[in-house]
């Protein structure tokens, strides 16, 4: 597999775990379950995905770029 296709693959991958947490914390707004522990944690647990990458239209992710010490 190609350089290019390696980093596609793993953009496509980044994507679609980012719409699989997306989708879990819509399904929260959607259902309104009851507010419990576990409710929470997932909760956090979709939050934390910002410390990644961010979407701010729900269409384009923007994942955070690893600074160099350069």
């Amino acid at each position: 597999m190609s350089e290019d296709n390696r980093i596609k693959h793993k953009d496509d991958q980044i994507t679609f775990l980012w719409k699989l947490l997306d989708d879990i914390s819509t399904a929260g707004d959607i259902f309104k379950p009851e507010i419990n522990g576990y409710f929470n944690y997932v909760n956090k647990k979709c939050e934390e995905r910002s410390l990644v990458a961010n979407s701010l239209d729900g269409y384009t992710l923007t994942i955070e770029e690893v600074k160099s010490n350069e």
